[in-house]
């Protein structure tokens, strides 16, 4: 018994130790752990610059936007976080935050272009990239926040008190529904907050000039990366100015240095010293109802500091104690913090929209959080845990329900936000007095919602996003998507997209050459005509029927350099939401499905494609099938003057029925098509350079399988005939077939 006690003993003594010598990093890997096992990103149209910029600096060695703007400005109505200067478009946030974590992103760039990935958000691939980076490096930045604050309370206080405080910061305070679920700048002035107040407290234990420059260095950037929170450098900068010596000269020269680079960019693009975040200073109003947004950010319902993160409330208590600190560097430099936290929170009282838009809890404050935990740290390090004695455990419960309320808070953000649309139904922005109801709160109503997601989901949209950098796209890569296109869509593991009325796409041609262009395309809920462009000439009009693909070929002229391709349905596209009988909330504007694009070169001479009075494409036994109306055209583009072979089966349905082929005006052939089987069915046509029309007329007319008693179809479709098999054969010449396919 005593030898295995001993030996219980020793393996908690070297526990013990590896904790001791490895707590940053645990702490550090703890928090990131916990911050990602939601596995969703909680960020908002202010976060997307900062999401995309990484890959634009990877991709094209820029600042620009310009590639992912068609994206958003074919999927959103307001494009507020983009701003157009010098003829590109912009992040209207500052950049300081995307440019500091490119580095994160080299290696899933790398895994990328492995996976012959395009940096297109159309792909759900990359887009589903773009959403874990966003998430990894949030989570990354606030759980580095939590270990300097931890490494703060420590210095300050003790090790255990700093261990409650970083739990407590961690899982307790907006950091982790807000500054670590998306890339808010937010998070990056809590890093650097946090860092500021442990270089200070090292650099009254080893005076330093490389904390000094550190410091320099952090303003820079704090600056530039949410100007209307530098008042919490005021504590940095007295601690500086209070130095009196050369240090002073050390810090300017590196603040400035590491600010520069972000001043000459805002005032290159912008023409201002802070950038896109000019235009905010018209939304700042000095009047009395500064009272009343004061309030509320402290004590409103669905945005109260108070309400949301209580502990703050015992962080207040906490800053009175700051005046015990025997260091008198130390306690002015925490008294001013206090003050700078009291002056942002009067600040943003001047904001109209104090409520920080559609957002979880009190947003505008989380960046002065570090400093809340500091005072905070103060407050625990004086409880008595005396549970005997009736005050203290008044003051012991108190503090906890305090504590559960501020965790349960986050975990709603967390998990549960933003269900129930509490932003939106009816809008914020719209009716902001709704923050003041206490019957209908945005945590409430989350929280009722239910779940959004749950640690379990998390294997699952892991293996969901793995599976994702494998899809490919409608086209190759070197047929580039612009405006006009929605997402990819797998329909039987086929890539698909849909259009909107008018889509893009461009590709580079090395020279003048005719390639061939080819796709397969349906319509929603009823026929649309598609025509398609080659620059400004109209190269095809064809009807696209909506019960299935049909394939087209059409011959297209490509130009050297740059060729934009035009897709228009002159019908215009519906929205699936405004069609009762659907039932379907999808709000796109819908016109064409496109699968299997190619521009490819050809030294084809015939390209055939149905023009009209198709059906979708069925497969009968593995063959492509088509009905016909009782009137249908093909179009047959032929590069010179030809005589052909024309082939086709047939099979009419329900009866016999008879097939008379026209080329052009020109009666060709009649034949009798039975019902029972396919018959081959041959003639002779003459094809004249540039587009020929063969018609196939069916004089019978056509049935609707529903309105045939003994077959008992619902089918409505008005079927004459089914074809398979359609061929033009130019002898010696390459022919093409109606798969596609073309021989020699």
């Amino acid at each position: 018994m005593e030898y295995e006690s001993n030996i219980f003993f020793r393996f908690w003594l070297k526990l013990h130790d590896f904790i001791i010598k490895n707590e940053v990093f645990l702490v550090l890997l703890s928090v990131y752990f916990i911050y990602n096992i939601n596995c969703r990103t909680l960020g908002s149209g202010d976060t997307i610059p900062a999401s995309l910029l990484p890959f634009s600096i990877l991709e094209y060695h820029n600042l620009y936007m310009d590639n992912f703007y068609f994206y958003y400005f074919s999927n959103y109505d307001q494009l507020w976080y983009f701003k157009e200067a010098d003829g590109h478009f912009l992040s209207s946030y500052p950049i300081v935050t995307p440019l500091l974590i490119t580095p994160l992103y080299v290696i899933p760039y790398i895994v990328l272009k492995f996976n012959n990935l395009p940096i297109d958000l159309f792909h759900p691939g990359f887009a589903k990239t773009v959403c874990v980076m966003e998430k990894l490096s949030a989570s990354l930045i606030a759980s580095t926040s939590v270990v300097f604050v931890y490494l703060s309370i420590k210095e300050l206080i003790n090790r255990r008190v700093a261990f409650i405080v970083a739990v407590l910061f961690a899982f307790g305070t907006n950091t982790w529904a807000i500054s670590s679920q998306a890339l808010w700048q937010h998070g990056l002035i809590e890093l650097i907050l946090a860092m500021f107040i442990y270089l200070v407290l090292i650099n009254e234990k080893i005076k330093s000039n490389k904390i000094v420059i550190s410091l320099g260095v952090l303003s820079g950037l704090f600056v530039f990366n949410r100007p209307i929170d530098s008042v919490l450098l005021a504590p940095v900068l007295y601690y500086i100015f209070d130095m009196r010596d050369k240090r002073i000269i050390y810090y300017i020269f590196s603040a400035f240095s590491s600010g520069a680079p972000f001043l000459l960019y805002n005032i290159y693009y912008f023409g201002n010293l802070f950038g896109g975040y000019t235009d905010l200073l018209k939304l700042f109003d000095l009047s009395p109802e500064m009272v009343t947004r004061f309030a509320g950010l402290l004590v409103s319902p669905s945005r109260g500091l108070f309400v949301y993160t209580p502990i703050t409330l015992l962080s207040v208590l906490g800053f009175a104690k700051v005046m015990r600190i025997p260091n008198k560097r130390i306690k002015n430099f925490l008294i001013l913090m206090g003050i700078s936290c009291f002056t942002l929170v009067i600040i943003y009282s001047s904001f109209i929209i104090w409520w920080a838009g559609g957002s979880y809890g009190p947003r505008f404050l989380t960046g002065m959080l570090p400093a809340m935990a500091i005072f905070l740290g103060f407050f625990i390090k004086d409880i008595k845990l005396n549970v005997y004695r009736f005050k203290n455990l008044s003051i012991i419960f108190i503090v906890s329900a305090l504590v559960f309320w501020s965790f349960f808070t986050q975990f709603v953000g967390a998990f549960y936000y933003p269900n129930g649309n509490w932003d939106g139904d009816p809008n914020v922005d719209l009716h902001p007095e709704k923050l003041w109801d206490w019957k209908d709160t945005q945590l409430t109503r989350t929280f009722n919602a239910g779940m959004a997601s749950s640690p379990l989901s998390c294997f699952k949209n892991i293996f969901s996003a793995m599976s994702l950098l494998h899809i490919k796209d409608i086209s190759d890569y070197s047929i580039m998507k612009l405006a006009g296109w929605y997402g990819i869509e797998l329909w039987n593991n086929v890539p698909t997209r849909w259009m909107q009325d008018d889509a893009k796409v461009a590709l580079k041609s090395p020279d003048n050459q005719t390639c061939e262009m080819s796709l397969q395309a349906t319509s929603f809920y009823h026929p649309r005509t598609l025509e398609i462009y080659a620059g400004d000439e109209k190269i095809l009009t064809v009807e696209i029927p909506s019960d299935g693909f049909i394939n087209l070929s059409v011959p297209v002229s490509l130009v050297e350099g740059m060729n934009v391709i035009r897709m228009h349905v002159p019908e215009g596209c519906e929205r699936p939401c405004d069609i009762k009988e659907l039932n379907n909330p999808d709000s796109r504007c819908l016109s064409i499905a496109v699968q299997n694009l190619k521009i490819m070169p050809s030294e084809s001479i015939i390209y055939y494609t149905p023009i009209s009075g198709f059906y979708g494409i069925e497969s009968w036994s593995g063959i492509p099938t088509n009905w016909i109306m009782d009137d249908a055209d093909l179009g047959v583009f032929s590069l010179d003057n030809l005589t052909c072979n024309l082939s086709i089966r047939a099979r009419s349905f329900h009866c016999t029925r008879t097939l008379e082929i026209y080329a052009g005006n020109a009666f060709i052939n009649s034949v009798s098509v039975p019902s029972d089987d396919f018959i081959n069915v041959t003639c002779s046509i003459k094809l004249a350079r540039g587009m020929n029309t063969i018609q196939l007329r069916v004089p019978d007319g056509c049935d609707r399988p529903s309105d045939i008693r003994e077959i008992n179809v619902q089918d409505r479709r008005c079927l004459s005939m089914a074809l398979q098999n359609v061929r033009i054969d130019c002898g010696n010449r390459l022919r093409c077939d109606q798969s596609g396919e073309r021989t020699c």
